[in-house]
């Protein structure tokens, strides 16, 4: 039961864009893109806004650095999105993520590591920081995808931030 206006019409939406489509018999596939990240994304995104914390050398700011997100690279989402239109697969609800959460702590480390080739700053930065237990973990369930697609090679983490930073 969705209780934040975002939620709310986004419901309101796939169920009206959904009647609409079984009543003229029209495939409808709703697709969940979970954390997508590459290049042109909005700075203020967590990847783009920690790599420019590390290559400007700024201040770390994050309330819950322990939380996980499923990031998924945009070349993935838009080879899916391909899939979907070239194939018919059965109407319904689909996850877009890679079905593994990546924490911030560990996204600090990577960018760290690959802008000053060493992780010295994230753990400076780490050891001072009381690091917040968080609940909140987002990753994708990916069994209903990977039913219709299942020679996803997702782009690892370590490899999609690396063409983000050589991008920017």
């Amino acid at each position: 039961s969705p209780k934040k206006p975002f939620s709310i019409y986004k419901n309101k939406i796939f169920t009206e864009v959904n009647n609409i489509c079984k009543e003229k018999k029209i495939l409808f596939n709703w697709l969940r893109l979970f954390y997508v990240y590459g290049p042109e994304q909005e700075k203020r995104s967590i990847i783009p806004m920690l790599i420019d914390v590390f290559k400007n050398n700024k201040k770390i700011n994050i309330n819950f650095p322990s939380n996980k997100n499923d990031f998924i690279f945009i070349a993935d989402v838009v080879n899916i999105i391909n899939n979907f239109i070239i194939n018919n697969y059965s109407s319904g609800i689909y996850n877009v993520g890679t079905g593994k959460g990546t924490s911030i702590i560990s996204l600090i480390k990577i960018i760290d590591n690959e802008i000053n080739s060493n992780d010295l700053i994230s753990k400076k930065y780490l050891s001072e920081l009381h690091l917040k237990k968080s609940k909140q973990n987002f990753y994708a369930s990916t069994k209903k995808l990977k039913k219709y697609i299942n020679n996803i090679n997702f782009t690892d983490i370590h490899t999609g931030i690396k063409k983000v930073i050589k991008y920017i």
